[in-house]
């Protein structure tokens, strides 16, 4: 069975801003791509149930902002972005464990719009 994908958030990308720390090809392409709103989610199917280390991507492309970060409904991550212009950061490990079949990201909003640019998960 395949994991498939879905969400709140617009789809926006910047391929333009220089990024620092400077990264390689594929990922300066992943983390200039994302999706923004005043909340955002993301939702993992079909994930099989037990215990995963997620990482989550951010940048700042124009304005400062910052935001929490929950997985399966718990607070990971309370300060999240605040980076300056180019800044990008890798969040977690953030241990979590899915028992209904789907890994749950939520954004929630401090200040500024959230950004979520990738995510990683390991089994």
């Amino acid at each position: 069975m395949a994991i498939t994908r879905s969400g709140t958030g617009t789809a926006f990308a910047n391929q333009a801003v220089t990024l620092n720390p400077a990264t390689d090809a594929n990922r300066a392409a992943m983390i200039r791509s994302s999706i923004w709103s005043t909340s955002a989610a993301v939702r993992l199917h079909s994930v099989p149930n037990g215990s995963y280390t997620v990482y989550l991507y951010t940048w700042e492309d124009n304005d400062l902002r910052s935001f929490k970060s929950r997985l399966e409904g718990t607070d990971v991550e309370s300060a999240a972005g605040n980076l300056p212009l180019g800044g990008w950061k890798k969040y977690g490990p953030y241990p979590v464990a899915v028992s209904d079949g789907a890994l749950n990201v939520d954004l929630v909003r401090v200040n500024g719009d959230v950004h979520l640019m990738g995510m990683a998960v390991f089994k």
